[in-house]
């Protein structure tokens, strides 16, 4: 594929295809719902699909071949609604075998295509009028197919031309670059579908957050059927497959709980979702690494141009290196962490300030180092106490322990569990344990005294 295509952002919004290589018996028709503010007034936008009796409803495949034809369309600088194309040059385009089987399945798609009506209820965005509007239409209103055309010998090209609405926002210029280098790299429909979305979305943000349920079933197609739980495991291996490609940050957790039953996706901009273009100047190498790192372009050159080469070096060294351990102190913002770690010069993680050798003192003990320490005892004393029970008193030292815990811990317990964390379980069932340990001991310390004292 090439390096840079373009995508119209409508059709990035919602799915227009099934998640997969087939479509599910008896489904001829798709629906996807939600509702935003604009113009501070909440406004619902649906979205529905309907296949032809035939052909059906388009799936994942071809939702690459609707890429492949504004590619195609892009190479004409969108000048006619009437486009000539090369079946092989777009099976090409779309990095598929030059084979029967790919020009077979090409021409189901566009047939396909053909045949599907986008009933848009107050969810297509008119950029010339610059507001929400209704409108029902074939993506395709007309198709011609050659079959002599493969392999770049033809006498006459194949052609297809654009419905008037969906070309008429192609001229206004309501299209953004799309990474097709990356995206060839993905494997999973779900990573594909999450893809194109976040692109759309990263165009004037680096970080996104919605509603989990809102983001997977509305705008990505994950069936409803799923519960949270299980909604998370079918989102997890592509967001995890996104930031392996640099696309997302990888920033640890990405779900965050909201309320009882409801939990919010946040991802970051990776350095990877940047799309070159060539109508901006070169970057010196201070902002390019703090543009691979999620920076603003803007705030990378003004950076560079405050701040001296080595400053920018050594915050980015401490950075990388945060990232690499999924430090907590990043997980919000890494782009706005780093930006903050240059302005005020910070000393940590960095490398610590040389001073001149002096005579060795006393360390003085301050109270939190005797925090410390007394939190290190009793983590000490805890493990040996566990250690030493059978699991019939682990068993019932931990019902006690819950019996007696808070309502705040308890709270905590639930909610990891909702998560479905289980690093966040282990830590608030330590932490009821630990608690209820410390409890008994001084319960017990004061008991002995009170014999000694009596004694």
């Amino acid at each position: 594929m090439d390096w840079c295509c373009h995508d119209e952002m409508n059709l990035a919004e919602f799915p227009l295809a099934v998640l997969g290589d087939r479509v599910p018996a008896g489904v001829k028709t798709l629906t996807f719902e939600d509702a935003i503010m604009d113009r501070g007034r909440s406004i619902t936008r649906r979205l529905t699909v309907s296949g032809s009796d035939k052909y059906g409803l388009p799936t994942s495949l071809d939702d690459e071949v609707i890429l492949g034809l504004i590619q195609v369309t892009k190479e004409n600088q969108f000048r006619d609604r009437l486009v000539q194309f090369s079946r092989y040059r777009l099976i090409k385009l779309l990095d598929w075998r030059d084979e029967g089987k790919s020009y077979r399945r090409l021409e189901e798609s566009l047939r396909r295509w053909m045949g599907v009506t986008l009933y848009y209820d107050n969810a297509w965005w008119d950029r010339q009028c610059k507001q929400w509007v209704d409108e029902s239409f074939h993506i395709l209103d007309h198709l011609t197919i050659h079959r002599g055309d493969s392999r770049g010998v033809q006498r006459t090209n194949s052609s297809f031309q654009w419905n008037e609405l969906v070309f008429r926002s192609f001229q206004a210029g309501y299209v953004k670059p799309v990474n097709m280098s990356l995206y060839s790299q993905i494997v999973t429909p779900t990573a594909k579908r999450i893809f194109r979305f976040l692109d759309k979305r990263f165009h004037r943000a680096s970080n996104f957050r919605m509603d989990l349920r809102r983001f997977a079933e509305e705008h990505i197609g994950v069936r409803r059927c799923y519960d949270l739980a299980q909604l998370k495991r079918r989102v997890r291996p592509a967001i995890l497959e996104l930031q392996k490609l640099g696309f997302l940050f990888e920033t640890g957790e990405w779900i965050v709980p909201v309320r009882r039953g409801s939990c919010d996706i946040v991802v970051f901009k990776g350095p990877a979702a940047f799309c070159k273009r060539r109508n901006k100047r070169k970057l010196d190498p201070q902002s390019r690494i703090l543009v691979d790192r999620g920076v603003s372009r803007t705030m990378a050159i003004k950076l560079a141009r405050e701040f001296s080469a080595e400053q920018i070096r050594d915050s980015v060294a401490a950075f990388d290196k945060l990232v690499q351990s999924c430090d907590r102190r990043i997980s919000k913002n890494p782009p706005g962490f780093l930006v903050s770690a240059i302005r005020q010069q910070y000393t940590f993680p960095m490398t610590p300030k040389r001073t001149a050798p002096s005579r060795p003192r006393q360390q003085i003990e301050t109270p939190e180092c005797i925090m410390d320490s007394l939190r290190d005892e009793n983590d000490t004393a805890f493990e040996r106490h566990v250690s030493g029970l059978s699991g019939a008193e682990q068993a019932s030292f931990e019902r006690d322990a819950f019996q007696a815990a808070s309502r705040f811990d308890l709270t905590a317990y639930r909610r990891a569990i909702e998560a479905d964390s289980k690093k966040r379980i282990d830590g608030c069932r330590r932490a009821i344990l630990l608690s209820f340990f410390k409890a008994t001991r001084k319960i017990n310390s004061s008991s002995t005294d009170e014999n000694t004292c009596a004694a």
